[in-house]
């Protein structure tokens, strides 16, 4: 699991992206590959689940309670690409990374912050993952995280989808 931890121990919120499995190549979309993920949005107590299960496992088969999360991992490879973009950030070669995935059921938002650190914000489509219809509202967290938390970050990114 690829952990982003916020910069507070004391009421520490993540966003966690957990890889599952790669879906079978459709014949006619056989330049395509999509693997599924679970994704956690957790603020102290409180946490959003989506597209996997309590115990942190992303389901072989199709759960409407869990919904279905996806990112293309062929022609484009999305998690590479987000590892790429935040760690230009963190080089300073740019100011701020708005990531969304082509099946969008998250969006992700980092800016480097006018003092310190970096401002983070994260938030769920759940109803494109469980109904396949794209609807731009759902639930978020926003968080402050530092360069360490977020090339640790990119590192288990690059070590857990192998890129």
């Amino acid at each position: 699991m690829a952990k982003l931890a916020s910069e507070d121990k004391e009421v520490e919120s993540t966003l966690e992206i957990i890889p599952g499995p790669a879906l079978p190549v459709a014949e006619i979309m056989s330049d395509q590959a999509w693997q599924k993920v679970g994704l956690a949005l957790v603020s102290g107590p409180f946490s959003i689940n989506l597209g996997y299960a309590t115990d942190g496992v992303v389901p072989e088969e199709e759960d409407s309670d869990f919904g279905e999360c996806l990112f293309c991992r062929k022609p484009k490879d999305e998690v590479h690409e987000l590892a790429e973009l935040i760690e230009q950030l963190i080089e300073g070669k740019l100011d701020s990374v708005l990531f969304e995935p082509a099946e969008p059921f998250f969006e992700l938002r980092v800016t480097k912050a006018p003092v310190f650190g970096f401002k983070v914000e994260a938030w769920l489509d759940s109803g494109n993952a469980t109904t396949g219809v794209y609807r731009w509202d759902g639930l978020g967290i926003r968080m402050h995280t530092t360069r360490d938390n977020l090339a640790s970050f990119t590192k288990q990114l690059r070590s857990e989808f192998g890129c």
